[in-house]
């Protein structure tokens, strides 16, 4: 675990949400990239916020789903210790 921000971005592997990924990692933040479906396209969001320094995860889960979002937030927790923000871009 470091000292640098972290945020969960969902629906992180596609359009504004990938940007915003983007955007959030050249700030300094690590990001776990949420998708429902976008799998490829997630990874190569998160190889390319490793990319500029950071560190970065994709992880499955449906926003629609209770579970889903507290494996999420359980994910985030154990992976870097706490969440700083969430940007929600999924459907």
């Amino acid at each position: 675990m470091g000292d640098r921000p972290v945020a969960i971005i969902t629906g992180g592997g596609t359009g504004v949400g990938a940007a915003s990924a983007r955007a959030l990692a050249q700030r300094g933040y690590d990001v776990l990239v949420n998708y429902a479906h976008s799998v490829d396209a997630a990874e190569l969001v998160a190889g390319d916020l490793r990319a500029l320094g950071g560190d970065a995860c994709a992880m499955r889960g449906d926003v629609a789903e209770d579970a889903d979002c507290r494996a999420l937030a359980d994910g985030v927790l154990e992976g870097w210790g706490w969440i700083d923000g969430v940007v929600d871009c999924g459907a």
